[in-house]
């Protein structure tokens, strides 16, 4: 007799440097044991005895369950196990079993050979995991996602066991959505769950990712407060790289036996390729245990927004024309090309005035005539100046009642669009003129990034 031992359990490893005979094993007290074979292979390859291992990855089994003369292949039961060895017992035979015993009421479903087939697709990511875990295991920072508005996924902040509070969030987020608008690419409409101390139910249930960073209606700002803040927001929209911190000062949230914070991953529409890294800090005792994992390569690889994107006329931006700038500008003196993934595909024109009232013209032709929106699709810069603009020559106004734009911002460059009041426009060419406003002699020419402009049709009012 090898093991007669009352459950629930499972046996976690079995080896051997070399044993002969036969092994039974038996389960919950069955009369029919459920291995039954040479107790070499059950030592060293205990699943390989029943037929469903041919439905797994059975190569990377051998290098990842099964290691040199070990098995760690689990074999739970929920009421008993007993295991028989015959052989000559004058002859050399090593072997070691461990079993894990739980509190006696613990459900525990006893393992079945089916139980290979069933979760095949579980025992093949485990075993991926195993053999590359630099390039298999999860990350904190999720690389190459698909975010969806269907397929919604809840991606963890933090989770954790123990005594403790937690103190704030931050999330850092790559997003290629192609629309130029926030209501289109937004990436944040998920929710945050928390919960706390066991609970079925999250004991904090957001109603949005930008709600839960304090500011609403999936904003593009730039802003910095006490408590939150997003420092920075490429654009257009909520396209490129976006960053949002909350500290929980007033409204920190204690938690005595443990706490998982989620945050839904819920975009406007399906967008490949996005990342998303986050940061759930805490405070806590000494004798927590959390899911931190060690920062690997992958990790902290350099991230770039994808090359030559095209604005799509979806969402917020639907019955919309784009014109990149670079192709309908009627005079390149003064100007010169910009090159990088921020820039709708990958080319932003820069045009150097050189004195106040200098002016640039950008031919465009309409298909339809109609009410219009105009958009100016921008770059902010430290180094940018003040435009204002007309249409066919006369005056336009911004939908704020503005008559001038200033592109200029210290320390961070941004691409942002400028929304014009409406205007009927005919079919055929017209001309958009910007002219340059500021005085350049004190401080140096100065720049305007153009990357397109877009023509919306607004649709009839009935």
């Amino acid at each position: 007799m090898i093991a007669d031992i009352e459950g629930p359990g499972a046996v976690v490893r079995l080896w051997t440097a070399a044993i002969d005979g036969r092994v039974k094993m038996y389960l919950d007290g069955s009369k029919t044991p459920l291995f039954e074979g040479k107790a070499d292979v059950f030592f060293r390859h205990p699943y390989d005895m029943f037929p469903q291992i041919k439905s797994i990855n059975r190569e990377r089994f051998q290098e990842t369950v099964y290691q040199r003369d070990a098995s760690y292949a689990p074999i739970p039961f929920a009421e008993h196990l007993k295991v028989i060895w015959e052989g000559n017992i004058k002859k050399i035979h090593f072997y070691q079993m461990q079993v894990r015993l739980y509190p006696s009421e613990t459900k525990v479903v006893s393992f079945t050979p089916e139980d290979i087939s069933t979760y095949q697709k579980m025992i093949d990511k485990v075993t991926s995991v195993l053999l590359d875990p630099d390039t298999c295991l999860p990350h904190r920072q999720a690389q190459d996602m698909i975010a969806s508005n269907e397929d919604v996924q809840d991606l963890p902040f933090l989770l954790v066991s123990g005594k403790g509070v937690y103190v704030g969030s931050s999330s850092y987020v790559l997003n290629p959505n192609p629309i130029p608008t926030s209501w289109g690419n937004w990436w944040g409409e998920g929710d945050e769950k928390v919960f706390v101390d066991d609970g079925d139910l999250p004991s904090l249930f957001g109603t949005g990712s930008e709600d839960y960073y304090n500011y609403s209606w999936l904003s593009p700002d730039i802003f910095f407060f006490p408590y939150c803040g997003q420092p920075r927001n490429d654009g257009p929209g909520n396209r490129g790289f976006v960053a949002n911190f909350r500290w929980h000062i007033l409204d920190a949230i204690v938690f005595v036996e443990n706490l998982r914070f989620y945050m839904e991953l819920f975009s406007h529409e399906k967008t490949p390729d996005l990342s998303y890294a986050r940061i759930g800090y805490h405070n806590a005792r000494p004798e927590i245990t959390d899911d931190h994992l060690a920062i690997k390569p992958e990790d902290v690889r350099a991230q770039h927004l994808p090359e030559g994107w095209k604005p799509a006329p979806r969402f917020g931006a639907r019955n919309s024309v784009f014109y990149p700038a670079v192709t309908i500008i009627k005079d390149k003196t003064n100007t010169r090309m910009e090159k990088g993934g921020m820039w709708a595909e990958g080319k932003l024109l820069v045009w150097e005035p050189r004195i106040a009232g200098e002016r640039k013209n950008l031919i465009f032709t309409v298909d339809s005539s109609g009410d219009k929106r105009i958009y100016i699709t921008a770059a902010l810069t430290p180094r940018s100046g003040i435009i204002s603009v007309f249409l066919d020559g006369k005056p336009l106004k911004l939908s704020d009642d503005s008559e001038t734009i200033n592109l200029n911002r210290p320390y961070r460059t941004l691409l942002r669009n400028f929304a014009f009041q409406e205007v009927k426009m005919d079919e055929g060419e017209h001309t958009l003129t910007l002219e340059y406003k500021d005085n350049t002699e004190s401080f140096g020419y100065r720049e305007i990034g153009l990357d397109f402009i877009w023509i919306q049709d607004i649709p009839e009012r009935k």
